[in-house]
């Protein structure tokens, strides 16, 4: 396999410059069984306008004779010369270079100027050829500079033309060639990359994580599919945080008011340089790599996410639960229903409790008298007035054991009926009595009055009061404690009153 090799040179353009006659590389590295290629540009503008070109060739090892001031040399190669052109190509092209090619070419430039005011140019470019055992390696475009996940990415490999009758192909080889939706194309080198004709092969693919520090390489070979020369590059890959996880110490439960820190660790590149914390899905306000919980309260149990970010992008960890353990509090006594309860009625009291670990014992009370019950719930059923009290419930775990307030269940009354103690209708100035008898009730009711719907009389039991006119009315007693309350039937108290006899005269 031969192909041609070539340094980059720079070729003036512009026209009010006059630069040297020869422009063109000064060393070349080429490999056994290849081509030299070298690229070259003459401009006669130091011979004056119209200038005559006499004489343009390559000299293999040329030596300089004093004596004849010519150099004498194998010449290799005659350019052809566009007659009148003050500007043309000198390249040179020798196929299937050996070890005895090698050493230094000269191109020989001899021009004749038309006007007297200028003199004869002569000019010798000389480029030192370098002959290797390995051919030289394909280039790779772009330089080295790292690469970022998620962004698709090209890289380009190229070699100078082939020496004619000769097809390079090229191979690309490392993880990054085998992703999924990679893509390999003919590619030829823009004059960004080289400013001389050159054949490639364009590789674009997404990199990942998993690609840095992997190597992309880029592989030369003949028809017969034999390797001539590779080219590898170290892929440095930049990408967001992964592997994003919390560690807590200590990693066992922890008691209330021990301390308590979470690292959040990952793996990111470059190095993430922002973190924030979440308990519950609500974010906290502290931030950086250790959140510090001391001393730790039964509040800071939960679901812990860091989130951790880089110049790529953001990540978040999974979350991870925190128990604090502490002895029972607030505990308390429910009641179901909430409502005022019937008696005969259905009644569940609960033992409310905050708590952790869980309670392993309740107990009950009530009026300081223990229950032979050991349930979160007491089930009084059917409710009767009996049935009403101070009631506690105590909670234990295996951190403590805590008591609730007392709690009065009532019952309120279910019926109440009004009495007459005295005969009705009542003769002015007799005295009338009252009584109003109440259900089973707890707490005790208060017992009210009312005639003709306005409260009259002080609270109690009975009712007690002169006859007159002007308490004559429908009277009714309430029953009434913090359960509920009962009304009795209305019962009229009318008061008789004789007239005064009319005077005769």
């Amino acid at each position: 396999m031969r192909f041609f090799v070539f340094l980059l040179f720079f070729i003036p353009g512009s026209p009010s410059s006059c630069p040297d006659p020869v422009t063109g590389p000064q060393e070349m590295v080429v490999g056994v069984g290849s081509c030299l290629y070298i690229s070259c540009r003459y401009d006669l503008c130091q011979a004056g306008p119209g200038a005559q070109l006499h004489q343009l060739s390559w000299i293999h090892r040329p030596n300089f004779d004093q004596k004849t001031r010519e150099f004498r040399g194998r010449v290799v190669a005659r350019p052809s010369r566009t007659p009148g052109a003050d500007q043309g190509d000198c390249d040179l092209i020798l196929p299937h270079m050996g070890k005895e090619d090698g050493g230094q070419y000269g191109l020989r430039l001899v021009a004749q100027p038309s006007r007297r005011n200028f003199k004869e140019l002569l000019w010798m470019h000389f480029v030192t050829v370098n002959v290797t055992d390995t051919p030289p390696a394909p280039h790779l475009w772009p330089d080295p500079a790292p690469i970022n996940q998620g962004l698709r990415t090209s890289f380009g490999c190229w070699v100078p033309p082939a020496c004619p009758g000769d097809t390079p192909t090229f191979a690309w080889e490392g993880p990054a060639s085998k992703t999924a939706g990679f893509n390999v194309e003919p590619w030829a080198p823009p004059a960004t990359v080289t400013s001389h004709p050159a054949i490639g092969s364009l590789l674009t693919f997404n990199p990942f994580w998993y690609h840095d520090g992997t190597l992309l390489n880029c592989t030369l070979r003949g028809p017969d599919g034999r390797t001539i020369s590779r080219a590898s590059r170290l892929l440095q890959v930049n990408y967001p945080p992964r592997n994003v996880q919390v560690d807590m110490s200590p990693s066992h439960p922890v008691h209330e008011g021990e301390e308590v820190t979470l690292t959040c660790r990952d793996s990111a590149k470059p190095p993430s340089y922002a973190f924030s914390w979440s308990l519950g899905g609500r974010t906290l306000s502290q931030s950086g790599a250790q959140l510090l919980l001391r001393p730790v309260q039964a509040a800071d149990g939960g679901s812990y996410r860091c989130q951790a970010t880089n110049d790529v992008g953001t990540t978040q960890s999974p979350a991870v639960p925190l128990e604090v353990y502490y002895a029972p509090r607030d505990v308390r006594v429910e009641v179901t229903p909430a409502s005022p309860v019937l008696e005969g009625g259905e009644v569940t009291l609960s033992c409310g409790h905050s708590s952790h670990p869980p309670p392993h014992t309740f107990a009950w009370s009530l009026g300081g008298r223990s229950l032979p019950h050991s349930g979160a719930r007491l089930l009084l059923g059917p409710a009767r007035a009996t049935h009403g009290g101070s009631y506690r419930c105590e909670v234990t775990n295996s951190l403590g054991t805590a008591t609730s307030p007392p709690h009065h269940p009532g019952v309120p009354p279910q019926v109440a009926i009004l009495e007459n103690l005295t005969s009705l209708p009542a003769l002015i100035g007799s005295r009338v009595t009252l009584r109003c008898t109440l259900g089973p009730a707890h707490p005790e009711p208060l017992i009210q009055w009312q005639r003709d719907d306005r409260e009259v009389g002080p609270p109690g039991p009975t009712l007690s009061f002169d006859a007159d006119p002007a308490h004559t009315g429908l009277y009714r007693c309430i029953g009434q404690n913090p359960a509920g309350s009962a009304l009795s039937p209305p019962l009229p108290v009318v008061v008789w009153f004789s007239r005064p006899r009319p005077h005769l005269f």
